[in-house]
């Protein structure tokens, strides 16, 4: 897991994962994936996209081959938009052509007004604990996702962003399938 923000920035980005296996090759490639975010983020700190990324793409329009540009509007866009940063991390997972796979949610929360962007790539959805409709305090639920591959799985997958607004109070759990499959001491699922 991890998140970032930028000082003077109003918006919070988190991630959390889940590398399939055990041993050195899963720890191998929980590294890579917070090496990929960690990443992002020293990118968002030197060049603050949110301001400067549009900016910077019209100065290199028509002075670098087209897909090179694209590619680097995929990079400035990657610290504010889930599914970039979801897809970012499946394409360096399925270029390296190894056994890299990743369940993942990934979130930029606006800290002004409560917005949440998300992502799901195979991980079980989130619990959202948010203020009752019917009557005062709280009920909890699950944030809604659509069919969505692992990471390192599927070159051309696509990742889907969803958006809800969090009001003052609620909260949002993210956790991995480690809970779900968790195993009493006698080797039976809880």
């Amino acid at each position: 897991y991890g998140y970032f923000t930028r000082p003077g920035q109003d918006r919070l980005t988190i991630s959390a994962g889940d590398v399939t296996g055990h041993g050195v090759a899963a720890a191998l490639g929980a590294l890579a994936g917070s090496s990929i975010t960690g990443t992002v983020e020293l990118i968002e700190r030197m060049l603050d996209t949110s301001k400067s990324g549009p900016t910077v793409l019209q100065a290199l329009e028509g002075k670098l081959p087209a897909n090179v540009v694209a590619g680097f509007g995929q990079l400035l866009q990657t610290p504010h938009s889930p599914s970039v940063l979801a897809g970012v991390i499946n394409e360096v997972f399925c270029q390296s052509k190894s056994f890299l796979r990743m369940t993942a949610t990934v979130m930029n929360l606006d800290l002004t007004t409560g917005q949440l962007r998300y992502t799901i790539a195979g991980a079980p959805r989130p619990l959202w604990l948010k203020r009752s409709a019917k009557a005062p305090g709280f009920e909890v639920g699950a944030l809604a996702s659509a069919p969505s591959s692992i990471l390192g799985q599927d070159r051309s997958a696509r990742f889907t962003e969803q958006k809800v607004d969090l009001q003052a109070g609620e909260a949002v759990l993210l956790y991995s399938d480690g809970v779900t499959e968790a195993e009493s001491p006698a080797g039976q699922q809880y």
